[in-house]
């Protein structure tokens, strides 16, 4: 019995070392190939190499650099430990491929001996990362930008093409030298990756706890509680986006509101002339970061030109809520936009009557007077309340007047424009060319 489990034992310790000697091999591999990847994925924007790696037993040695345009090199060490079931790596910035004076430049940016990112592989090369920055701290040119509490986790299949992220900041502070300040508390994204047909995919949700834009004491603008929901998918060779934004709070000086939602869909639009837009911006990027020069009017023709295939191709926007809550009241809005494929050979290039579209108003009673010192507010208008509130009624009665707006039988007012065969209506009416 003694002898059984002292084999039993042996055969596992083999078992063991023999995983981990293999467990040495795929990390090294994993790590090459994972590496080459992303330098092929982001060509000149960012350069990646794999500088040094110098294989052991229970660990493994690896030296890299990445380098975003023409911007100074950043060169990072990697140290493998491996483990039967895969291998963790902790990367940390490798100081000794720089002079004193840039590891002085660069420590003033990033806490460098706080700054690790702690890896784990599988065995089929799948991974997931962790990262915690307590700040970062960077100024020029008399504004100064602070970052407190930094933390990323994620993970990522063996092919780079699919993924989890959850991405946290718990304070953002932007300073500027005439005492204007941006204060940002409460960042968080988190959602999944997914690479199909060479777009990137996914769905998640961005979160905003509270931001507040100030010049000296005063606040002038704040935002409390954002939500945004994003689902983006491709479907028969149509890209399609969904987002539901929704907040709790704007102000911008006195005018405020107290809520709201926006949720809209785009759908339809053809994957080949978005792929042909985002090849254009990106062969002027990498030609630009290469140091070649891209002639702007040159390139805003291109894309142009690709756009407009876009839309000859069609697409569908559906606003399905504006909502904004005042003091007195709310407002609303829903429509949608339709843009039918143009059949090929058609003339003209672009025809006003393939777009079927309508949106439709409301205001309750009193909200339009709120709607309207909110929006005079956001464009630094900075007169009394009573007289942006006279102001927004001798408009309403105005609109009223020449039937751009109708009242309700609750006293809110509402408007109704639609567009159909080349021709537009406003409240049931056609409107004149």
């Amino acid at each position: 019995m003694k002898k059984s489990a002292i084999l039993v034992a042996g055969l596992i310790v083999a078992a063991m070392f023999g995983a981990t000697c293999y467990s040495s091999v795929k990390t090294e591999r994993v790590f090459a190939a994972q590496t080459e990847k992303m330098d092929n994925f982001y060509g000149p924007m960012l350069g990646v190499s794999l500088d040094a790696y110098e294989r052991g037993f229970f660990h493994s040695r690896a030296k890299t650099s990445m380098q975003v345009g023409k911007a100074q090199r950043l060169h990072l060490f990697h140290r493998m430990t491996h483990l039967p079931w895969g291998a963790k790596m902790v990367t940390t910035v490798d100081k000794q491929a720089y002079a004193p004076e840039q590891l002085s430049a660069i420590s003033e940016v990033l806490p460098l001996e706080q700054l690790k990112i702690v890896c784990h592989f599988g065995m089929t090369g799948s991974s997931d990362a962790k990262v915690e920055i307590p700040a970062i701290v960077m100024e020029e040119d008399g504004i100064k930008i602070s970052f407190a509490g930094i933390g990323l986790t994620g993970g990522l299949n063996a092919a780079m093409d699919r993924g989890d992220f959850d991405v946290r900041i718990a304070n953002l502070q932007v300073q500027a030298a005439d005492e204007k300040e941006l204060a940002v508390a409460g960042l968080r994204y988190s959602g999944t990756y997914r690479e199909v047909d060479g777009f990137p995919l996914g769905e998640g949700a961005f979160q905003l706890d509270d931001m507040q834009a100030m010049h000296g004491d005063m606040v002038t603008h704040a935002l409390k509680k954002v939500i945004c929901c994003f689902n983006s998918t491709l479907t028969d060779q149509t890209l399609n986006e969904y987002v539901d934004i929704t907040f709790g709070n704007i102000a911008v000086l006195d005018a405020s509101c107290s809520g709201g939602q926006l949720k809209f869909d785009i759908t339809g639009l053809d994957a080949e002339s978005v792929r042909a837009i985002r090849d254009a911006y990106r062969a002027s990027s990498a030609e630009a970061f290469s140091g070649g020069s891209v002639d702007p009017f040159m390139l805003q023709l291109q894309v142009m030109s690709k756009s407009m295939e876009l839309l000859q191709k069609g697409m569908q926007f559906k606003l399905e809520t504006l909502r904004l809550e005042h003091a007195n009241g709310s407002m609303s809005a829903e429509g949608f936009i339709d843009l039918k494929k143009r059949e090929d050979g058609a003339t003209p290039a672009f025809d006003l009557k393939n777009i079927e579209a309508q949106v439709k108003l409301h205001f309750d009673e009193g909200a339009f007077a709120d709607g309207y010192r909110l929006a005079r507010a956001m464009r630094g208008n900075r007169n009394s309340t009573e007289d942006l509130s006279l102001q927004a009624e001798t408009l309403a009665q105005s609109l009223l007047a020449q039937g751009v707006l109708i009242q309700d039988g609750d006293g809110g007012l509402r408007a109704d424009l639609s567009f159909a065969d080349g021709k537009a209506s406003l409240n049931g009416k056609p409107m004149s060319r």
